[in-house]
C-alpha cells in the first residue's frame, strides 16, 4: 500500500473517558484506570496485545511510565515514547546548517596553524547546538569543564555580535537534547563499527560516551525517567 503521510498508519479505535463531574472519592490512578478499561472495551482489544503506549495531557506530554504502574503495562515500551518525544523537543528550536559530525578527528590543522574541517557530507539543518555538543564534549578527547565554560562563552558572545536571530538562553536550553541525541548516536555508531566493520579501535572511546550519556539522562531524568533508568544501569 503507498504511504500517504501517517493516514494509513494510525487509527482511532476506541474512546473512554471518566464522568465529568466532581470526584473526591478517586484519585488520578483511580480515574486514570476507569479511562483506560472504558477505552479498550470500547475497541476491542485485550490489554496484551498492546504493544506501546502514551500518557498526555491537555499541558503537556507526559512519559509512558506515569501510566506503568497504575495500568500495569510495565513492560511495555515507553522508550519508544520518550525517543520520539525528544525528537520533537529537538525539532523545535531554531535551525542551521550543520557539519553533523564535528568533532576533533574532523579538524585538520595545516601549515602555518589553519584549521580545516573534514568529512561534511553528512551535513544538514538542524539546531547549532548539535555540533557545539560534538565538539565540546567529544568521547574522543575530553575538556576540562572549566575549558568547556569558556569555550562556550566564547561561542555566545561572537554568535551573539554576527547574528540577530540568536537566542541564548533557547541556545542553552537546547544543549541537554542535542547532547542527548549526539552521544546515543555516537555509541551506535561505535557499536556498528567495531562489531560489524571489525574496527575494534571504537571500543576504546565506548567507556567515555557512556560517561557522557549517563550525566546528560541524569540532568533530562524528569523528562526522560525511562531512558535515565535503562542507561544508568549500563557497564
Amino acid at each position: 500500500m503507498a504511504s500517504h503521510g501517517i493516514k494509513d498508519k494510525v487509527a482511532i479505535v476506541g474512546m473512554g473517558c471518566t464522568p465529568f463531574r466532581e470526584h473526591w472519592d478517586k484519585g488520578t490512578d483511580d480515574l486514570l484506570i476507569d479511562a483506560f478499561t472504558e477505552t479498550i472495551a470500547d475497541a476491542g482489544v485485550e490489554r496484551d496485545a498492546i504493544d506501546a503506549f502514551w500518557l498526555g495531557t491537555a499541558q503537556s506530554g507526559m512519559s509512558g511510565i506515569t501510566a506503568a504502574a497504575p495500568l500495569q503495562l510495565d513492560n511495555k515500551p515507553a522508550l519508544e515514547a520518550e525517543f520520539h518525544r525528544l525528537a520533537l523537543k529537538v525539532d523545535t528550536y531554531f535551525k542551521g546548517v550543520i557539519h553533523r559530525d564535528f568533532q576533533c578527528q574532523n579538524i585538520m590543522i595545516t601549515t602555518g596553524g589553519i584549521p580545516h574541517v573534514i568529512d561534511y557530507q553528512g551535513a544538514r539543518m538542524a539546531p547549532a547546538a548539535y555540533d557545539v555538543a560534538s565538539i565540546l564534549w567529544d568521547p574522543y578527547q575530553r575538556l576540562d569543564e572549566g575549558v568547556r565554560e569558556r569555550l562556550i562563552e566564547y561561542y555566545v558572545s561572537e554568535v551573539n555580535k554576527h547574528s540577530e536571530r540568536f537566542n541564548e538562553k533557547s541556545f542553552r536550553e537546547s544543549l541537554i537534547p542535542c547532547r542527548l541525541q549526539r552521544h546515543m548516536q555516537a555509541l551506535g555508531a561505535y557499536g556498528f563499527l567495531s562489531v560489524v566493520k571489525g574496527k575494534k579501535y571504537f571500543l576504546k572511546h565506548i567507556p567515555e560516551a557512556l560517561r557522557l550519556l549517563r550525566e546528560e539522562t541524569a540532568a533530562a531524568q524528569n523528562d526522560y525517567p525511562v531512558l535515565h533508568q535503562l542507561v544508568s544501569g549500563l557497564r
